[in-house]
């Protein structure tokens, strides 16, 4: 028996995200009408090479979190090429595996699920009715076939075909290759540079002074004094005492984290102006001069007496 077995893209298209959706990890999305703008997940791309047998796959997944991405990609690659070939008999030659997102899953995948999952699909087996054999009926005896009488041929006109156009193949462009932005190369990060530290000025202490001595008479005898009238005592309040001033210190704060980061764009070095120096004074000292000479009198009462 001669022709030819064609499966269409759709076909293949669905065997590749079954084969997706089988392996513990990928989660299974669907866009709607209500969620405008969003897309579905397992999805995929396909490219047929008839004349090769060959097909080529770009399969798109979303997995759960947290999974073992490399792991579950990994699996997705080799079920994709086992359920192709046993499903279809081609040979998935090159399978790309983009993971585009990542969804909080209700069950952590493991290495070890991953690895006891069998690659290999659940096929129905086809039934097929057993054979008869068939033999060919008896006839009866042979009748005379007569032909029946037919009228003078007539001329038979026999239609004019068009000429033969050639059929050209489309010409299947060749896959992409995957395509990675490039990173840019850390830059270091420039720290201003801090002014030199100065020394502090303190002015210069003049030496203490010493105490001139200062010469007392002699105790005298005191005489007797006559109050020449009587003085009324004076009430003298004495000063209210004199509350010690208490400053309220404030409680310590916490003090806050602060994260360094690296940054990654380009920083200007910040210009750091530097007051000038002072120029410095200098402190004059006055000279030392002699203590006043005190002269302390004896009290004289008749003198007082006679100024009343």
């Amino acid at each position: 028996m001669t022709g030819t077995t064609v499966i269409a893209d759709r076909i293949v298209s669905r065997v590749v995200n079954d084969a997706a959706s089988a392996v513990p990890g990928v989660q299974t999305l669907t866009s709607s009408w209500a969620e405008i703008g969003t897309k579905s997940y397992p999805r995929c791309d396909v490219r047929q090479d008839s004349v090769a047998n060959e097909v080529h796959v770009d399969s798109f997944i979303a997995v759960s979190w947290p999974s073992p991405v490399t792991a579950v990609a990994e699996r997705v690659q080799a079920n994709i090429v086992s359920w192709v070939k046993s499903m279809t008999g081609m040979d998935a030659t090159r399978v790309n595996v983009v993971v585009e997102q990542t969804i909080a899953g209700h069950a952590r995948v493991s290495s070890a699920e991953l690895s006891a999952m069998d690659t290999e699909p659940q096929l129905t087996p086809v039934e097929t009715a057993p054979s008869r054999e068939i033999t060919s009926p008896v006839t009866s005896s042979t009748l005379n076939v007569v032909s029946p009488q037919t009228k003078a041929s007539e001329r038979v006109v026999m239609p004019e075909y068009p000429s033969e156009v050639t059929v050209k193949s489309p010409q299947v462009a060749e896959s992409p290759e995957p395509w990675s932005p490039s990173v840019p190369d850390e830059k270091p990060v420039s720290t201003p540079e801090l002014p030199r530290e100065r020394a502090v000025w303190s002015p210069e202490v003049p030496p203490a002074l010493s105490l001139a001595r200062v010469s007392v008479p002699r105790p005298q005898q005191l005489k007797r004094v006559y109050a020449p009238r009587d003085i009324a005592a004076r009430f003298v309040r004495a000063p209210r005492p004199i509350q010690p001033y208490r400053p309220s210190v404030p409680a310590e704060a916490p003090l806050l984290n602060v994260a360094i980061r690296p940054y990654r764009g380009h920083i200007d070095p910040a210009s750091v102006q530097v007051p000038r120096a002072q120029r410095l004074v200098p402190v004059t000292v006055p000279p030392e001069k002699p203590l006043a000479h005190i002269v302390i009198r004896r009290f004289d009462p008749t003198r007082e007496e006679s100024n009343d």
